[in-house]
């Protein structure tokens, strides 16, 4: 009754395993949608209302990530300080502070550390056509990883639950 007992309790932490590691490759893509989105949030947002990013950054912006919120907030007050720094550097260098937290690969890291460029340029044509081409390589850099996560997906629930019924195999 026991081995029984053992045996439906390892085959369903390896299934808890497996949806585990599927929930967080989904979390990481929904988050390249929000990144994506934020850009052109904030892109807009700068350009109709004419205020500047800064202040967008700290008060318009609204994110259900609260990662996000804590590096818009953080990249708002440094612009706030008037600081010597230019824009694009405090807005790289936050969020590359907080890469491993937002848990993005060196490539969609470097994407979204650039794309800070579309904000501080020196016309709305200019800014535009940064942001359309940072979104265009974080477009492609998501399609890469969907088509990965499918892939991943298979192998992880594979590997979770042949090594829960080789464990249960050993112990029997």
């Amino acid at each position: 009754m026991l081995k029984v007992a053992g045996s439906i309790l390892i085959i369903v932490s390896s299934i808890g395993l497996a949806y585990c590691i599927q929930a967080e490759l989904k979390q990481h893509q929904n988050r390249l949608f929000e990144l994506r989105s934020l850009l052109s949030k904030i892109f807009w947002e700068m350009n109709y209302s004419l205020r500047p990013v800064e202040v967008v950054l700290l008060y318009q912006i609204e994110t259900q990530d609260e990662c996000l919120k804590i590096i818009l907030k953080e990249i708002g007050e440094c612009l706030m300080k008037k600081e010597a720094k230019c824009g694009e550097d405090i807005w790289q260098e936050v969020f590359h502070k907080y890469r491993k937290e937002l848990g993005l690969k060196a490539e969609e890291s470097e994407v979204i550390e650039q794309a800070g460029r579309a904000f501080f340029g020196k016309s709305v044509e200019e800014n535009q056509k940064i942001l359309s081409l940072y979104q265009e390589r974080l477009d492609f850099l998501m399609e890469v990883e969907q088509k990965e996560r499918k892939e991943k997906q298979k192998v992880y629930q594979t590997v979770c639950i042949m090594s829960g019924l080789v464990l249960i195999i050993l112990l029997v």
